[in-house]
């Protein structure tokens, strides 16, 4: 047990009134007693020793004083180290003391208290990382008990490895020697500019944006734009691309990534090397990454994960908090440039051709008919585990509905679902499965209605001024899970029904609370100029001024 470490008192004092846990964030609001015309810093130290933790995230007005501690970045993008720390505030003139709890936190005893504050954040059965906020009865001072459990390998005689797994590290071996090889052997000249995906086959997306508005600018002449790309991430790739990866990654100055890309994470990048995330999804709707630590499927909390991005790009400026801590990386990071798939929706040439490709493949959407796209995103952990409850779909019933209302529905269920649509071949007349078209975007173009439950697609769909309907069935079993960055309820724009019978009853009545669309799309677009991608180009490639 660690004694209290006695610090000297000061003029002024510092006391903790609220405190709360917001996924990896521990939030604290408290009131200064002392001059409020100085500055003031929060720190945390360690129990008698010189390590401190500088606390960027500082509200103070007047004398209250607001405080965010991101537990799996605080110490420089990084996890808070075990020990006992000291939450400190020190002003102007070096005048250093102890932040205190106030009374009515106190007051319920030691265990009341831990009940209510301690964090666990489970990572499979034997990892852990604890951060129990704690107080000591005689001085009330505030401080955080930190403990991260692993799995310590017993000390027993090797078992000879597998001949699967000798494979598998024989092949990182020789990865990381091309790309340490290409690194060495070639000379950066801050003009190669790599485009990588292990979720898609072929340019498109964000990174697709991105390069084609650089070979319409022209800058294919003065820049060497390559791609390396795998159809999906857990899919074979071709061998020799398996070997153009970590070469491309080795001497390239620029990387474009749009997903999770997992040979990025595991080579050794030059300091000047941008790692560009142009993160597929639009805004921040459900948890991803670091911010789902403790929930199914999450990241490991000493994971290097997302952790190794430059740069990261997002819709708005209100979201970069979010994107911050899903990557757990530093808001300075996290740049509002708007999405460059986003262009396209303000492009009517663009449109036009789009619309085009979707006819090309699916000649019976060139029709009159009400066109109704059903895009729900993936259950499940991720890649490995991803499905969609096929059960929740009435066949029968939706078929009857087209038939009485003259219309189609087209169904584009999310690229990682593993488990196969299959439309019963009677209602293949009015109900059309398109997942295996690539870009969801086209299909949005000639979508009259829309209906999904928590997919990111609502963002682009909502540049189209078109209604939308939430079938959230689990609503309840997703928020325990995945969980979102809003309220759910107050976020979506559009009507959430909770059973099919519901959601058959709101598309007859054309009941969408259509309302909500405009509201949605004024806060999370901070441009709709359809320069997103020149953004991209000019702020973080060619580093001209935001």
């Amino acid at each position: 047990m660690y004694e209290e470490e006695i610090i000297p008192s000061a003029s002024y004092s510092a006391t903790i009134h609220d405190i709360e846990w917001e996924r990896v964030n521990l939030k604290l609001e408290g009131l200064i007693a002392g001059d409020i015309d100085i500055s003031y810093k929060f720190y945390l130290k360690r129990r008698n020793e010189d390590f401190t933790i500088p606390i960027k995230k500082i509200q103070i007005s007047g004398h209250s004083f607001y405080l965010v501690l991101n537990v799996s970045t605080l110490n420089k993008d990084d996890r808070i180290p075990d020990g006992i720390w000291d939450l400190m505030i020190e002003n102007e003139f070096g005048e250093v003391t102890k932040v205190l709890l106030a009374g009515n936190l106190t007051s319920e005893g030691e265990k009341e208290f831990h009940n209510c504050y301690d964090k666990n954040f489970k990572s499979g059965p034997k990892r852990e990382y604890k951060v129990h906020p704690m107080f000591y009865k005689n001085s009330s001072s505030f401080s955080l008990d930190v403990h991260f459990k692993f799995p310590i390998p017993k000390t027993k005689k090797p078992k000879k490895r597998s001949l699967k797994r000798r494979i598998s590290d024989l092949r990182i071996n020789l990865y990381q020697f091309i790309f340490e090889f290409a690194k060495k052997r070639v000379k950066k000249n801050g003009r190669r500019v790599l485009f990588t995906s292990a979720s898609r086959a072929s340019m498109g997306g964000n990174l697709g944006a991105v390069y084609n508005r650089m070979v319409e600018r022209g800058l294919d002449k003065e820049y060497s734009l390559k791609m390396a790309f795998k159809s999906n991430i857990w899919g074979r790739s071709k061998w020799i691309d398996k070997f153009k990866l970590p070469y491309y990654l080795g001497i390239s100055d620029y990387i474009l990534i749009e997903d999770y890309q997992p040979m990025v994470n595991n080579m050794n990048f030059d300091q000047d090397t941008e790692i560009i995330q142009l993160w597929h999804a639009n805004g921040a709707f459900k948890t991803f990454g670091y911010s789902r630590l403790g929930k199914p499927a999450s990241p490991q909390i000493d994971g290097i994960n997302h952790r190794i991005y430059t740069k990261a790009i997002t819709s708005s400026k209100h979201v970069i908090p979010y994107y911050a801590e899903a990557f757990a990386i530093d808001e300075s990071k996290v740049v509002a440039t708007g999405i460059p798939k986003t262009d396209m929706f303000l492009n009517e040439v663009y449109k036009k051709k789009a619309i085009d490709n979707v006819l090309n493949v699916f000649p019976q959407l060139n029709t009159d008919k009400k066109i109704i796209l059903f895009g729900p995103t993936f259950r499940g952990g991720g890649p490995k585990t991803a499905y969609y409850p096929m059960t929740k779909i009435d066949f029968h019933a939706l078929a009857d509905y087209c038939r009485k209302n003259n219309a189609i529905v087209v169904f584009k269920l999310h690229f990682l679902v593993k488990n196969k649509l299959q439309v019963p071949e009677e209602y293949t007349d009015v109900l059309i499965n398109a997942t295996d078209y690539r870009e969801i975007n086209d299909i949005l173009f000639i979508a009259d209605v829309l209906i999904t439950d928590y997919s990111s697609t609502i963002y682009e769909y909502s540049l189209l001024n078109k209604p939308m309907l939430f079938y959230a069935f689990d609503l309840e079993e997703y928020i325990a899970t995945r969980d979102f960055y809003d309220d759910f309820k107050d976020f979506v724009p559009g009507k959430i029904v909770k059973n099919f019978d519901e959601l058959l009853t709101a598309l007859e009545n054309n009941d969408y609370e259509f309302e909500k669309v405009e509201v949605f799309r004024n806060k999370n677009f901070e441009f709709l100029d359809a320069g997103a991608s020149d953004r991209v180009i000019d702020w973080l490639i060619l580093k001209k001024d935001q």
